[in-house]
């Protein structure tokens, strides 16, 4: 076949692609997709985080024993208050994701305080405290960590909250894909 021909037909066929509008939208979406879902998705490379509350009676140092335990695998944001009460309360709330209780007589024995739903931060950071509070005790047999479940008022939480930007994202893009197809 001829090339003239052939790139005639080419020239002819996109320029009545491009009058037509769904093309840019087919050619654009997929680049807008991704920009949005990198902006709402947070980096996948950094520690993730977990909001914790801490209850040294006996001031033990328990706030540095589990930053310790805890730094290479969950980056701590921790809140220290004065008695169980007070950090029970933040935790039903839903301002704080767990509360470890010290007692005042005795660093080797902690109250963990664990929502119900809690985040997998949440429960990796309970998981390590027996062994930031048998360090602190410097007699790791004899530590005793107790994790009691906390509920959650569920009123606390928004929908923001609960389901994750990205997730968002991904559904938006489900929807405006569907109704382009549609079209």
């Amino acid at each position: 076949m001829n090339r003239r021909r052939v790139f005639t037909i080419l020239n002819k066929d996109l320029t009545d692609a491009f009058r037509d509008g769904r093309v840019y939208v087919a050619l654009l979406l997929p680049i807008a997709m991704a920009v949005g879902y990198n902006l709402a998705a947070p980096e996948r490379n950094e520690r993730p985080s977990s909001n914790i509350v801490i209850v040294d009676q006996g001031g033990a140092g328990l706030r540095k024993a589990i930053g310790r335990a805890t730094e290479r695998s969950v980056e701590l944001k921790t809140r220290v208050v004065r008695n169980a009460d007070e950090a029970r309360r933040l935790v039903r709330a839903g301002d704080e994701e767990m509360a470890v209780i010290a007692g005042p007589e005795d660093s080797s024995r902690a109250t963990v305080l664990l929502p119900e739903d809690a985040s997998p931060e949440a429960q990796t950071v309970a998981r390590i405290v027996p062994d930031a509070v048998a360090a602190l005790a410097k007699r790791p047999p004899a530590s005793q960590v107790r994790v009691e479940q906390v509920p959650v008022d569920q009123a606390q939480q928004t929908p923001a909250e609960i389901v994750e930007p990205s997730v968002l994202i991904i559904a938006a893009s489900i929807v405006t894909l569907a109704g382009f197809v549609a079209c």
